[in-house]
């Protein structure tokens, strides 16, 4: 997909993948942007929903709010620009507001840019300005990130986060809410954290990783 846009909702089911663009992605999109009033699903991302192993981003954007709420089983990723990635995400950016409410025990993740950020996945040269919000009720294991909620293995370089990042749970962190084995790289973040535990201006919580070049600014 080259040079492609679209400006309509995206109304997704509660346990489906919606993306603002594209829904779950094998190929390459390149030179597109998303800029639709909301896009809703249990995996859901401004542009992409699912952003598979060989799927590639590139110069892409998306401004659409991403959310999800109500009394569902919310076990996927909500992301400014994706749900959830695998593949590589590059020189791309979202802007939107991204929250999650949901009053059923699930383990979704939410982020600025992309919501969880799986083994292999990669993001390079990209930033995230909307807020993130988490205020699930019961316990949930969803982390929230003002760039990625979670990053399972993924390799982050050459990025920042500027949006503020409010959590009823634990693992909040200004760029990422929880790191784990990966390696990070000249990244930054500026917004505000709160949260329950495991709060931190960069990362809630990091385990097993490596960081270089990173700061954070945000109270």
């Amino acid at each position: 997909v080259v040079k492609a846009n679209t400006g309509a909702p995206i109304f997704g089911t509660i346990s489906g993948t919606a993306g603002g663009l594209v829904g779950i992605n094998s190929g390459s999109i390149s030179d597109s942007f998303a800029k639709t009033g909301t896009v809703y699903g249990s995996t859901a991302g401004g542009l992409v929903g699912n952003n598979l192993s060989t799927g590639v981003l590139a110069n892409t954007s998306a401004q659409g709010k991403v959310e999800i709420s109500g009394s569902i089983l919310n076990d996927g990723g909500l992301g400014g620009l994706v749900g959830i990635n695998a593949g590589e995400i590059h020189k791309s950016s979202a802007q939107g507001d991204v929250s999650r409410s949901v009053t059923v025990t699930g383990t979704g993740h939410v982020g600025g840019l992309v919501g969880k950020n799986l083994s292999g996945g990669v993001i390079s040269q990209s930033h995230a300005q909307g807020s993130v919000t988490e205020t699930s009720v019961p316990p949930t294991l969803g982390y929230a990130g003002g760039l990625v909620g979670l990053n399972e293995g993924g390799s982050i370089v050459d990025v920042y986060a500027t949006g503020n990042v409010s959590s009823k749970q634990n693992g909040v962190g200004g760029l990422i809410g929880v790191n784990q084995n990966s390696k990070l790289s000249n990244v930054y973040a500026t917004g505000s954290v709160n949260g329950v535990n495991d709060i931190g201006g960069l990362i809630g919580r990091n385990e097993n990783s490596n960081l270089s070049d990173v700061y954070a600014t945000g109270s």
